[in-house]
């Protein structure tokens, strides 16, 4: 695998991104796209910037099995933020590869029940690694605009 770094100037988290080289079925400029907008959305958890993640959220969104409405969401987030500061510090070493979904069933297994309505097949996924700690997947879905954001989280 092919390890690139994603950083912005003046961003306090550079997050690993593990591309795959081979049998990829998204272009590379889309997997990086898609790499980008995860890296986003974790930098924006770690720095507990509710509006940010709020921004990169598709609508619906899918939180571990359950659509959330948008006020439902923003609920949802501001509990983490109160909740979990330890695990946003976490952040900052977390590591991440994006995949697709044929690559998720070969490792994971087929999605569980509570994905139905996510299009999975069409997405791709942001596998994050935390150190000492269960990590998560970020489900990414690429608008007509061609924007990439996160659809879905699962632990």
């Amino acid at each position: 695998m092919l390890m690139k770094a994603l950083a912005y100037p003046g961003l306090s988290v550079i997050l690993p991104l593990l591309l795959p080289v081979e049998g990829w079925a998204w272009e590379k400029d889309e997997q990086e796209m898609a790499g980008y907008a995860a890296r986003d959305f974790v930098q924006a958890l770690h720095d507990g910037s509710l509006e940010q993640v709020l921004e990169l959220c598709a609508q619906p969104f899918n939180f571990n099995g359950r659509e959330l409405s948008s006020a439902e969401l923003r609920l949802e987030w501001e509990r983490f933020f109160s909740r979990n500061r330890a695990a946003r510090a976490a952040l900052l070493q977390a590591r991440m590869e994006i995949i697709d979904y044929h690559q998720v069933v070969k490792i994971f297994g087929p999605p569980p029940e509570k994905f139905k309505k996510v299009s999975l097949p069409s997405s791709l996924f942001a596998v994050v690694r935390l150190p000492n700690r269960a990590g998560f997947m970020l489900i990414l879905t690429r608008t007509p605009s061609r924007k990439w954001l996160v659809t879905g989280v699962a632990e």
